[in-house]
């Protein structure tokens, strides 16, 4: 299965009045660093501190004939455990 993964807190001052604009500007980002080719990568607001990670899982396999192959870029999997990607927290009940 072919999914994107984003999570990033929003419990600080880039987030006091409401998390619309600096959530748009996140999801822009990480448009941008998509059409780059970015697989993933860390999240950090406004103020530049670290909020959380985004990451594409099975990309590759789905889109592999359409489109030219992912290239990543400085992502590290191995940050995922820290957002809590990469947990297996048991079976999935996809119905």
């Amino acid at each position: 299965m072919a999914e994107i993964r984003i999570i990033y807190q929003i419990d600080n001052a880039a987030f006091d009045e409401t998390p619309l604009p600096e959530t748009k500007r996140i999801l822009d980002e990480i448009k941008e660093a998509m059409s780059n080719g970015s697989q993933g990568g860390l999240i950090q607001d406004k103020n530049g501190n670290g909020i959380g990670a985004w990451v594409i899982e099975g990309g590759e396999e789905r889109y592999s004939e359409e489109e030219e192959p992912w290239t990543g870029d400085a992502y590290n999997p191995s940050e995922d455990e820290e957002f809590g990607f990469g947990r297996n927290d048991g079976p999935r009940d996809d119905n």
